[in-house]
C-alpha cells in the first residue's frame, strides 16, 4: 500500500531529532474514514503522552489498516550502516558500477567527496514493490518543491486507469525539517520535468498511465505553473509543450526555460523506438509569455532522452542520455552540449568518459555540475551490457572537464530517474528505480565536501 496525503487536507510532516525515533499518526484518507493512534491528535507524538516506545509498538498495527497512515523516520544509520536496497524477490541484483569501476572514471581528477545521509519519504511506501521515481523537482526559497512522478503502488483513490501517476505536489523546508502537503496538480503527470522562475514552479510535459485503454499510456504537453506568493500556493494552466514528451532536459537559463529532447512515447512502437525519441528544442520567454513555447535549434547528432542537466546564466548543459537506433536497440550516449538560448546555438564540450542514461544532477557554486544515478550502457563487455551507477560524477563548467567523486550512494544502485537538488552545500535525492522494476522511497542528503 502506498501512503499518500488525502485530497484537500493539507498536512505537515516534522522529522524528529533523535535518529531512532518512529512518528505516526492517522488523518483523514481518501475513503473519508478516520481513525485516531494511540496518540490521539497530539503531534508530534514525541511531544504527547504515548511516547517513542507507545508510538513503535502500535506502529506495525498502523501498517495495518487500510487508510492513510503517515508516519516519518528519522536518519537510517550512518552511511557505513546503512542496509543495501532490498531487491525484488527472487531477483539477485547484478554488480553495482562501483564494484567493476571504469577505468576512465578512476583516471579523472578528484573533485571532493559527499557526506551521506539516509532517510525514507514519509509520504509513500518503501521499496521494492512500491516507491516513487520520475518526480519533477527544484529549489525555491531555501526550500525544495515537487510534483508528480511514478508510484507503483497508487495513490488508494478509485481512479484504477491512472492511479500509479501521482498527482502530489510537496514543499520541503530543509531548516525545519518538514513536508508540507500543497494543493493537488491540475493531472497526474510522471517522468515530468520541473522549474522554479519567479516564485512560480514550472511543470512541463510528462506521461500519464491509462491502465486498460487503448492507448494504456499518453506523453502529454501540457505545462502547468504553481504561484508560490499566493497563500495557499495555487495551480493554473501554462503554455503547452509543441511536442508532447517525457524524460527531457530542462533548465532556466536567465530569463529562458529551455527544454531539450526526451520522448514522445507511442504504444505503437512497443514505447521508445528512433521513431519516439527526440531532439526537439524548446524555448519559453519569462519576458514575452504571450510568445509561449518557440521550437529552437535541435540537439545536434542523434535525439536523446534520460539525460542529465544543468543551466548557468548563460548555458543549458545536456549530458549523455539515451537514444533508439534503427534496429530498435537502446544506445548510450557519450556526449556533452551546451546550449545558449539567446544566440540559439549548441556547442559540444567534452564527454563524460561512459554512457550513462537516467542520471540527474544540479549545479553547485555555479561551478559544478554533481550527477548521480542512471545506468551506464556498455556493449564491449560480454553478457553485460549496462551496469545500475551508484557513483558520483563532477562536471567543471568553467573548465570543461569531469571530475570523480569519492565514495558511493548509500543504499546502493538503485537510482535511475531520481529527482536531484542542491541547497548551499547540500545535494538532496528523492526516489528511484532499481533492477528489474524495482522502485524506493529513500531521500538521500548528502554534504558536498569540494578538496
Amino acid at each position: 500500500m502506498t501512503l499518500g496525503p488525502p485530497p484537500h487536507n493539507p498536512m505537515l510532516f516534522r522529522r524528529p531529532a533523535t535518529t531512532r525515533a518512529v512518528w505516526a499518526m492517522t488523518g483523514t484518507g481518501n475513503t473519508g474514514a478516520r481513525r485516531q493512534s494511540c496518540c490521539h491528535t497530539a503531534w508530534p507524538p514525541a511531544e504527547s503522552i504515548c511516547g517513542e516506545r507507545a508510538v513503535k509498538k502500535h506502529l506495525a498495527k498502523l501498517l495495518m489498516v487500510p487508510v492513510a497512515t503517515y508516519f516519518s523516520t528519522a536518519v537510517l544509520a550512518a552511511e557505513a550502516e546503512v542496509e543495501p536496497a532490498p531487491p525484488k524477490q527472487g531477483v539477485t541484483p547484478a554488480l553495482p558500477l562501483s564494484a567493476d569501476r571504469p577505468a576512465a572514471y578512476a583516471e579523472l581528477p578528484t573533485f571532493g567527496a559527499i557526506a551521506w545521509e539516509t532517510e525514507k519519504l514519509p509520504w509513500v511506501d518503501e521499496g521494492p514493490y512500491a516507491g516513487i521515481s520520475g518526480v519533477a523537482m527544484d529549489v525555491w526559497d531555501d526550500k525544495i518543491v515537487l510534483a508528480g512522478g511514478f508510484i507503483p503502488g497508487g495513490d488508494e483513490t478509485a481512479d484504477r486507469a491512472s492511479r500509479k501517476t501521482s498527482r502530489w505536489s510537496w514543499l520541503y523546508d530543509a531548516a525545519g525539517n518538514t513536508w508540507t502537503q500543497l494543493a493537488h496538480a491540475p493531472d497526474r503527470r510522471e517522468y515530468a520535468r520541473g522549474l522554479v522562475a519567479d516564485d512560480t514552479f514550472y511543470v512541463f510535459g510528462g506521461g500519464k498511465q491509462y491502465q486498460k485503454q487503448d492507448p494504456p499510456y499518453l506523453p502529454h504537453a501540457e505545462c502547468f505553473a504553481l504561484d508560490l506568493t499566493r497563500q495557499p500556493p495555487a495551480w493554473r494552466e501554462h503554455s503547452p509543450l509543441n511536442v508532447p514528451r517525457t524524460h527531457m532536459a530542462v533548465g532556466r537559463v536567465g530569463n529562458y526555460l529551455v527544454v531539450a529532447g526526451g520522448n514522445e512515447y507511442d504504444y505503437a512502437e512497443k514505447g521508445y523506438s528512433a521513431n519516439t525519441i527526440r531532439n526537439t528544442t524548446e524555448v519559453f520567454d519569462l519576458h514575452q509569455p504571450e510568445l509561449g513555447w518557440q521550437v529552437r535549434a535541435p540537439i545536434p547528432a542523434v535525439g536523446r532522452g534520460w539525460s542529465a542537466a544543468v543551466a548557468t546564466d548563460e548555458y543549458l548543459y545536456v549530458f549523455g542520455g539515451v537514444t533508439w537506433d534503427e534496429t530498435q536497440n537502446s544506445v548510450g550516449v557519450r556526449e556533452t552540449w551546451r546550449y545558449s538560448p539567446a544566440q540559439d546555438r549548441w556547442e559540444k564540450r567534452t564527454p563524460p568518459p561512459v554512457a550513462i542514461s537516467g542520471w540527474a544532477g544540479a549545479l553547485f557554486l555555479n561551478r559544478y555540475a554533481v550527477i548521480v544515478g542512471g545506468i551506464m550502457r556498455e556493449k564491449d563487455k560480454p553478457g553485460r551490457t549496462s551496469y545500475w551507477s551508484d557513483l558520483a560524477w563532477a562536471y567543471d563548467v568553467r573548465d570543461d572537464r569531469w571530475l570523480q567523486v569519492t565514495g558511493t550512494l548509500p543504499p546502493g544502485a538503485v537510482f535511475n530517474d531520481p529527482a536531484v537538488a542542491i541547497l548551499d552545500h547540500t545535494l538532496y535525492v528523492l526516489g528511484g528505480e532499481g533492477p528489474k522494476g524495482s522502485h524506493y522511497n529513500y531521500f538521500l542528503t548528502g554534504e558536498i565536501k569540494p578538496k
